[in-house]
C-alpha cells in the first residue's frame, strides 16, 4: 500500500539481506538549523531520527558528554512513541529543544 508523503518526511531505502524496505521518518523544519547552531559552537551530531520506535532525532556530544536530542518546533508535541521512549529510558533522559536559547542551555549545562 502506498502513502503521500508529507512535507517534512523523508523516503529512505533500506536493504538488509536481499530486502529492500522503505522508511519514513519525519523531520522537523527548525532540525537543519538547530544541527547547524550545535555544529557552530563546537557540538558532534550524529542523526537518529531514522531508528524510529521513539528514538530521539540526535546524539549530541559535547565537552565530554552526550545528549540525545528530541528536535521540536515551537508547538510541536511529543507523539506517544517518544513519551513511552522517554519513560523506558534508563540513561540520561532525554532533552527537548525548540530553539537556540534551549541549545545555549543544553550545552551549558555540559561544563558543570
Amino acid at each position: 500500500m502506498a502513502y503521500p508523503l508529507k512535507g517534512n518526511q523523508n523516503l529512505r531505502k533500506y536493504k538488509a539481506k536481499n530486502v529492500t524496505m522503505n522508511v519514513i521518518s519525519a523531520v522537523d523544519k527548525n532540525q537543519t538549523q538547530l544541527v547547524q547552531i550545535f555544529r557552530q559552537f563546537g557540538a558532534s551530531v550524529l542523526h537518529l531520527h531514522q531508528v524510529g520506535e521513539g528514538c530521539p532525532d540526535l546524539l549530541i556530544g559535547y565537552r565530554g558528554k552526550n545528549f540525545l536530542v528530541e528536535i521540536k518546533t515551537a508547538k510541536g508535541k511529543l507523539r506517544d512513541s517518544q513519551t513511552e521512549f522517554i519513560r523506558k529510558w534508563r540513561g540520561k533522559p532525554p532533552v527537548v529543544v525548540r530553539n537556540r536559547e534551549d541549545i545555549i542551555d543544553l550545552l551549558q549545562s555540559a561544563r558543570e
